[in-house]
């Protein structure tokens, strides 16, 4: 690629417990803190930076990767709870000649923050985000000695390969992606099946207030199945059955746009363009400094 891209701005990413702001070099003195146990360098090397080196990083960072072909996006992990820094994640997404695209990410939490799946949470919010920046393979290099960084890289949705790079297992994630028309054409299809299905079994196809029903049902067990997400009640199946039910719900929504001739996309756009500016202008009203958004940078795990 010769001609660099038009940057795209690295968002705030928020998640339940955390609000990944895109990292500046003003964070550095507080990142020092966070960073300044030595156990945290036992696999990656190194020693706990200075706040001199680390502001110098982060505005190398901020400036972005010299090679057009290469994006630097790196986020600060702030605690809801008390809007503490505790740590950062961080992706260097590389654009190849055939089009398609490489994340290779990272993360590192503070050792008082540890253990409470905070880079869990903040890894699988970064892996959302490269999905929708039309990213085709995402990897991180684990040691094979550091067994939580796994547990972080395989909740991610990433797998172990056979690649080793100075000493670290590369893991990796093959991403597909599907348009709402490829989601449409299988939605339709089974509907499709369903309808013979019933035909053959009953005689007829269900209307599409019994449609609706059967997708009231699905949202009564979506509910309950984040409840038990939450601890707050006991339901088998776990996230693979989360995961089943919210892709159970997506195919009845387009369904029933399907049967009353809605043009789904066009109407989310239209909603969330409204819902955007609405939200915003309030947001500036109150003069919300959490509506930052910016370029980021980072030179990559």
């Amino acid at each position: 690629m010769t001609a660099r891209e038009p940057v795209p701005a690295v968002p705030v990413l928020p998640t339940e417990r955390l609000v990944l702001r895109p990292l500046r070099a003003a964070h550095a003195p507080e990142m020092a803190e966070v960073l300044s146990d030595p156990e945290l360098y036992s696999f990656i090397g190194g020693a706990p930076p200075s706040v001199r080196t680390l502001r110098s990083r982060y505005e190398r960072w901020e400036a972005g990767s010299p090679d057009p072909a290469e994006l630097w996006c790196n986020w600060v992990l702030e605690a809801r709870d008390g809007n503490r820094l505790t740590g950062t994640v961080q992706a260097t997404v590389t654009r190849h000649d055939d089009g398609t695209r490489t994340a290779e990410i990272a993360w590192v939490v503070g050792t008082p923050w540890q253990g409470r799946g905070i880079a869990t949470e903040a890894a699988r919010a970064l892996v959302t985000w490269l999905r929708g920046q039309r990213v085709t393979r995402i990897v991180a290099h684990v040691h094979p000695r550091h067994p939580a960084s796994e547990a972080v890289a395989a909740a991610a949705g990433l797998s172990p390969t056979d690649h080793r790079q100075d000493g670290e297992i590369r893991w990796e994630r093959q991403v597909r992606t599907v348009d709402l028309d490829e989601l449409r054409d299988r939605a339709l299809r089974v509907h499709d099946l369903y309808d013979e299905l019933n035909l053959r079994t009953r005689g007829r196809t269900w209307t599409s207030e019994e449609f609706m029903l059967g997708f009231t049902g699905d949202v009564g067990d979506l509910a309950k199945l984040v409840m038990a997400e939450e601890g707050a009640r006991d339901v088998p199946g776990g996230r693979a059955a989360l995961e089943h039910e919210l892709a159970d719900c997506l195919w009845s929504v387009l369904i029933l746009a399907h049967r009353y001739g809605i043009d789904l996309e066009a109407a989310f756009l239209r909603t969330t363009d409204g819902l955007d500016a609405a939200i915003s202008a309030r947001l500036r009203g109150m003069g919300d400094a959490g509506a930052e958004q910016g370029t980021g940078g980072g030179d990559g795990p």
